[in-house]
C-alpha cells in the first residue's frame, strides 16, 4: 500500500495542512512524496509506484486525513475517490466547484491496470490525467 504524494513549488501556503495531516498518515502507511518541478513530472511520479500495489494519489492541495487515507484502503471498490472543491478564477472572482479527479483517489492494481493510464507515462503528459482516466 501507498500513499503518493505530490507537491510543488507553486501555492506553498495551500500545502502547509497537507504536510501536516500527512504526518499522522506516515505513521501506518507508506507515504512517497514526490516533488514537481515540470509538467512531466507527474507522470513519472505515477510510474514510479504504478501496479506496486494498492496506490492512493493526494495532491498537494488536498488535506487527507488519517480516517480519509483509512477508509480509502477500506474501500471495497477497485477505485474510490473523494470529492474535493476546485477553484476557477474568472476575472478575479473565483468560483468553486465539487468534482472528482486524482486529489485523493485510491486504485487497486487491477484498477491500475484497467484504467492504462500507464500507457501514457513518458509521453510529457501532465494536465488531465484524470480526464484521461475517466475516459477509461
Amino acid at each position: 500500500m501507498i500513499v503518493l504524494h505530490s507537491f510543488s513549488r507553486f501555492r506553498i501556503s495551500e500545502q502547509l495542512e497537507t504536510w501536516q495531516a500527512l504526518e499522522r498518515v506516515r505513521q501506518d502507511f507508506l507515504v512517497v512524496d514526490a516533488f514537481l518541478v515540470n509538467d512531466c513530472d507527474y507522470d513519472e511520479a505515477l510510474k514510479n509506484v504504478w501496479a506496486k500495489g494498492i496506490l492512493i494519489v493526494v495532491e498537494q492541495d488536498i488535506v487527507a486525513a488519517y480516517e480519509m487515507i483509512k477508509s480509502l484502503f477500506s474501500c471495497d471498490e477497485d477505485w474510490c475517490a473523494y470529492e474535493y472543491a476546485v477553484e476557477y478564477r474568472d476575472n478575479k472572482n473565483p468560483t468553486y466547484v465539487v468534482q472528482n479527479g486524482l486529489g485523493l483517489t485510491k486504485f487497486t492494481v487491477k484498477a491500475q491496470l484497467i484504467s492504462e493510464l500507464h500507457k501514457w507515462f513518458g509521453k510529457g503528459v501532465r494536465f488531465n490525467l484524470d480526464c484521461r482516466l475517466l475516459t477509461r
